[in-house]
């Protein structure tokens, strides 16, 4: 096995003990069960609001290790969910990505013709390819698509795969 040095890394691959700990603290919690901040900070030895990135990387390393989600819970903490709430979670990403995706649409809308044409051409074209992503973006996690794709699912009783997807979006 190479060492760290060898494939690019000055530091092997390993999380900090804070880290293991609350991954711990999550991992025996029963789904749907919450752990407060207090908690989760008094294992780390660290105010865990204060720093996010342990619990963000508690987070990984759950869902890589042992298919574990956790949800936060604003000025409470976290709860660990359950099947149900682990169902429902790629579904709060599309709504954030439909906001993002708009939001990236009306950042671009913000250059005017005099700014763009003095960008160099690499920048242009990056800009369009972006603002063209946002809008195929915003269009395909509109609500009532997301309706047409939970729909063709229900008659498939099981997943879609991708010609599934835009058959039923051509639909």
């Amino acid at each position: 096995m190479p060492d760290a040095a060898q494939n690019g890394h000055p530091i092997p691959k390993q999380c900090r003990p804070e880290v293991d700990w609350i991954s711990d603290l999550i991992r025996s919690l029963k789904p749907g069960a919450i752990a407060t901040y207090q908690e989760l900070s008094a294992r780390a030895g660290v105010s865990i609001q204060s720093h996010r990135w342990l619990l963000e990387s508690a987070a990984k390393k759950l869902r890589r290790e042992d298919a574990i989600l956790i949800e936060s819970i604003r000025n409470v903490g976290i709860r660990r969910l359950d099947a149900e709430g682990k169902a429902l979670r790629p579904g709060t990403r599309l709504r954030r990505i439909h906001s993002q995706a708009r939001q990236g649409r009306k950042d671009a809308a913000t250059l005017t013709d005099d700014e763009l044409n003095s960008l160099p051409q690499s920048v242009r074209a990056s800009h369009y390819a972006a603002e063209g992503l946002c809008g195929v973006m915003e269009v395909a996690t509109r609500a009532r698509r997301i309706k047409v794709l939970e729909g063709a699912a229900e008659r498939r009783q099981g997943k879609l795969d991708f010609d599934g997807v835009l058959a039923a979006l051509k639909g």
